[in-house]
């Protein structure tokens, strides 16, 4: 089994409030490989983007803080014992593409300076050289007429060319890890289509890594090796993409595949998870899911599951699920495929 590019265990983020400390993310633990697509899907509010903001020190602090954890990419500490390690391989080794290209490019910059400018601080190049790999760069991410868009300001791009110019901004330096954060928000089917095949190719032809956030499970299902399910600010399953859709092994995670919508059900038919997330500026006793699950058992109120650990995935990789019911004196639910029920006691 190949060792992971990118390590973060038990990481811990907190925003303090005039209303109390909010615990956003708490204990995420996960990996990523070279090569392969993690994807983290959740609800909003979840934790995903906030947790990996943090590794990239791009959480506003105050009132955002890493309260613990640690992460280490490409054997370099990111952070040690909650505290971020100075490196020079954010923005250059590790690449992010925001979730609104809007409001994250800056409106008084044109677009080629803005795709420059990341060429000349960790490449070197001339400015003269950066304009030119800008242009190439907005060619290779099929915009046409690129030597003029170049000069163009953002407010002169489209929504779909405008993430399109951010991911030419975040592979010009060509990363060993690309986040992308919701790259097809608010784009029409078509463009969607476009950026994930462009991501695809882009990740082929550089062996580069990518972290998917999303809430989209078709984006999941087209594009992802490996899922992290988050909810309420931690991992409650960690699995291949195959597992996720045929054999969830948490209950969260059943309910997110239970909710895509079917095309050929009857009108009214779209299955909802009841209930809201916990708020997480108060202490949550047990499981965060309890008091939404249609499983829950008195422990799930009393105590938070550890890790189950369950059957490895066809590659050999650890899969496991926060849920007492992948103990093995839990109870059969037929709803959550046996395959996947847990082959230990869970561990710390």
């Amino acid at each position: 089994m190949d060792a992971a590019l990118l390590e973060v265990r038990d990481l811990k983020v907190v925003f303090d409030t005039a209303d109390g400390t909010t615990h956003a993310v708490r204990g995420v633990s996960l990996s990523v490989r070279a090569g392969e697509t993690l994807a983290v899907v959740g609800e909003s509010g979840c934790g995903k983007s906030v947790s990996f903001q943090s590794l990239l020190g791009l959480t506003p602090t105050p009132p955002g803080r890493i309260l613990d954890g640690s992460a280490v990419f490409n054997g370099q500490t990111l952070i040690e014992n909650g505290t971020l390690a100075a490196s020079v391989q954010r923005g250059r080794d590790i690449g992010m593409i925001f979730q609104d290209p809007m409001a994250s490019m800056n409106p008084t910059m044109r677009i080629g300076d803005q795709i420059a400018e990341p060429l000349r601080i960790h490449q070197g190049l001339s400015r003269r050289a950066a304009h030119q790999r800008a242009i190439q760069l907005l060619q290779q991410v099929r915009i046409p007429e690129p030597a003029s868009r170049v000069r163009q300001y953002p407010f002169e791009f489209s929504g779909g060319m405008l993430q399109r110019a951010m991911i030419a901004m975040a592979l010009g330096v060509q990363p060993k890890l690309l986040i992308a954060d919701e790259p097809t928000t608010a784009l029409d089917v078509t463009i969607q289509a476009q950026i994930l095949d462009l991501l695809r190719g882009m990740k082929a032809g550089n062996n580069m890594a990518m972290v998917l956030i999303t809430h989209d499970l078709g984006v999941v299902a087209e594009t992802a090796d490996r899922v992290a399910v988050m909810y309420a600010g931690e991992v409650v399953e960690s699995t291949d993409v195959e597992s996720a859709f045929e054999r969830p092994a948490h209950p969260y995670t059943l309910g997110l595949r239970q909710s895509i919508p079917d095309p050929g059900a009857a009108a009214g038919g779209l299955t909802t998870i009841p209930g809201t997330p916990p708020d997480l500026s108060q202490p949550i006793a047990g499981c965060a899911y309890a008091p939404r699950c249609p499983y829950a058992m008195r422990v799930c109120a009393q105590q938070a599951p550890p890790p189950f650990d369950l059957p490895v995935d066809e590659h050999g990789l650890r899969r496991w699920s926060r849920c007492w019911l992948q103990h093995p004196k839990a109870p059969r639910i037929k709803a959550l495929d046996q395959s996947a029920r847990g082959v230990g006691d869970g561990v710390a």
